[in-house]
């Protein structure tokens, strides 16, 4: 291989050690930095530049999992650290590989009288992703707990839950009625009060009751009954 006017890589090595073989350390070090310094820099730059993007490019396409969205009510901080982070630490799972996410500070007004057309609006753009699966749960106040029955997305929580293997407890449990395919109209338990765990307090919760909602849009129920062990 030939650079720099036809020298080959070796010719060049040697014209190089040639040059410094009689300096001092304190010449080598100035040589270097007028000479060789730069170009080491740009090389160290384009290194870190090329592992940030492909960190970067791993953690974009992760899997995730848990992804929840709080309506009407909101929580401490420690509540959403781990609901997030400390849920993928807790459960074991690789956050190289698996990924949370959260939506707080979300208001919809389901009070029929007081309906604006930007809480319609945002309504539309929740119905939107809870079609496609964006969510997985809810945390939600009791407006918006009653609010959302129209979406007929609530899971009913005996298809992860039974008395002899959850840790729930049976009285955390609410019911709603839900009219069947059949028409017929059945008490069914579509939330888990978080009052009722214990996790106002360590919560802080700013409203009266947070119910846990589960989304039935392509539930995983493995991924359904970790998180409610991890309550």
């Amino acid at each position: 291989m030939h650079l720099n006017y036809g020298k080959t890589v070796k010719e060049i090595l040697t014209e190089e050690k040639s040059k410094i073989a009689g300096m001092t350390v304190k010449q080598k070090w100035s040589y270097f930095k007028t000479y060789y310094l730069w170009i080491v820099l740009v090389l160290l730059g384009l290194l870190v530049v090329v592992c940030w993007m492909g960190i970067e490019m791993r953690l974009s396409m992760r899997d995730e999992v848990a992804a929840g969205v709080f309506i009407n009510v909101e929580a401490n901080q420690d509540f959403y650290d781990y609901l997030t982070d400390d849920y993928i630490y807790a459960s074991g799972l690789s956050s190289w590989k698996y990924k949370t996410s959260l939506a707080t500070g979300d208001y919809i007004d389901f009070t029929p009288e007081e309906q604006m057309m930007d809480s319609n609006q945002a309504q539309m753009a929740l119905h939107a992703q809870v079609s496609t699966g964006f969510f997985s749960y809810f945390i939600l106040d009791d407006s918006a707990l009653d609010g959302l029955l129209y979406m007929d997305v609530y899971m009913d929580m005996r298809e992860v839950w039974s008395a002899e293997d959850s840790v729930i407890p049976e009285s955390a449990l609410v019911y709603r009625e839900i009219t069947g395919e059949d028409g017929n109209v059945v008490n069914v338990p579509v939330a888990v009060d978080l009052y009722a765990l214990g996790l106002g307090d360590d919560c802080a919760f700013n409203a009266p009751g947070a119910y846990l909602v589960f989304v039935d849009v392509q539930p995983d129920h493995e991924e359904i009954k970790m998180f409610l062990e991890m309550l």
